[in-house]
Protein backbone atom coordinates (compact mmCIF):
# COMPACT_ATOMS: atom_id res chain seq x y z
CA UNK A 1 0.00 0.00 0.00
CA UNK A 2 0.96 3.80 -0.86
CA UNK A 3 0.58 7.05 0.53
CA UNK A 4 0.31 9.77 -1.74
CA UNK A 5 0.15 12.86 -0.91
CA UNK A 6 -1.62 16.05 -3.18
CA UNK A 7 -2.22 19.67 -3.15
CA UNK A 8 -4.68 21.35 -5.18
CA UNK A 9 -4.85 25.39 -5.25
CA UNK A 10 -7.55 27.48 -6.38
CA UNK A 11 -9.62 30.93 -5.34
CA UNK A 12 -9.21 31.23 -1.20
CA UNK A 13 -13.42 32.18 -1.21
CA UNK A 14 -15.31 29.88 -0.82
CA UNK A 15 -13.44 26.73 0.88
CA UNK A 16 -14.32 23.94 -0.47
CA UNK A 17 -16.41 21.37 1.95
CA UNK A 18 -13.58 18.47 2.64
CA UNK A 19 -16.97 15.90 2.90
CA UNK A 20 -18.05 16.84 -0.35
CA UNK A 21 -14.55 16.74 -2.42
CA UNK A 22 -14.48 13.66 -0.30
CA UNK A 23 -17.77 12.42 -2.30
CA UNK A 24 -16.79 14.26 -5.32
CA UNK A 25 -13.23 11.82 -5.39
CA UNK A 26 -15.40 8.33 -4.31
CA UNK A 27 -17.61 8.62 -7.12
CA UNK A 28 -14.65 8.98 -9.64
CA UNK A 29 -13.18 6.11 -8.41
CA UNK A 30 -12.53 3.67 -11.03
CA UNK A 31 -12.66 -0.45 -9.83
CA UNK A 32 -8.90 -0.44 -11.32
CA UNK A 33 -7.62 2.34 -9.43
CA UNK A 34 -7.73 -0.05 -5.79
CA UNK A 35 -8.31 3.14 -3.63
CA UNK A 36 -8.22 1.67 -0.07
CA UNK A 37 -8.85 5.33 2.12
CA UNK A 38 -9.23 9.12 1.36
CA UNK A 39 -8.68 11.92 3.25
CA UNK A 40 -9.04 15.49 2.60
CA UNK A 41 -8.15 18.93 4.45
CA UNK A 42 -9.51 22.24 2.98
CA UNK A 43 -8.03 25.99 3.37
CA UNK A 44 -8.55 29.14 2.09
CA UNK A 45 -7.16 28.55 -1.69
CA UNK A 46 -5.48 24.95 -0.94
CA UNK A 47 -6.88 21.43 -0.91
CA UNK A 48 -4.74 18.68 0.90
CA UNK A 49 -5.02 15.05 -0.38
CA UNK A 50 -4.31 11.94 0.95
CA UNK A 51 -4.76 8.77 -0.67
CA UNK A 52 -4.31 5.14 0.24
CA UNK A 53 -3.87 2.82 -2.55
CA UNK A 54 -2.67 -0.35 -3.35
CA UNK A 55 0.12 -0.36 -6.30
CA UNK A 56 3.04 -2.31 -7.43
CA UNK A 57 4.98 0.86 -7.58
CA UNK A 58 5.03 4.32 -6.03
CA UNK A 59 5.22 6.23 -9.23
CA UNK A 60 2.27 3.72 -11.07
CA UNK A 61 0.72 4.99 -7.19
CA UNK A 62 1.28 8.60 -7.89
CA UNK A 63 0.10 8.76 -11.41
CA UNK A 64 -2.96 6.75 -10.47
CA UNK A 65 -4.08 9.44 -7.28
CA UNK A 66 -2.91 12.45 -9.91
CA UNK A 67 -5.76 10.79 -12.71
CA UNK A 68 -8.38 10.40 -9.92
CA UNK A 69 -8.18 14.26 -8.81
CA UNK A 70 -7.70 15.10 -12.23
CA UNK A 71 -11.27 13.46 -13.16
CA UNK A 72 -12.96 14.28 -9.70
CA UNK A 73 -11.90 18.23 -9.51
CA UNK A 74 -12.73 19.06 -13.22
CA UNK A 75 -14.91 20.50 -13.83
CA UNK A 76 -16.43 21.00 -10.89
CA UNK A 77 -13.78 22.90 -9.58
CA UNK A 78 -12.52 25.57 -12.04
CA UNK A 79 -9.89 27.52 -11.04
CA UNK A 80 -8.45 24.96 -8.96
CA UNK A 81 -5.01 22.64 -10.25
CA UNK A 82 -2.80 19.92 -8.80
CA UNK A 83 0.59 21.78 -7.64
CA UNK A 84 3.47 19.93 -9.18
Amino acid sequence: MHLITLRATGPRSPVPDPAAVTGLLWEAVRDTDHIEHLRIRASPGQLDLAVFLLAEHEAAALLTARALCARALHPTFTGWRLAA
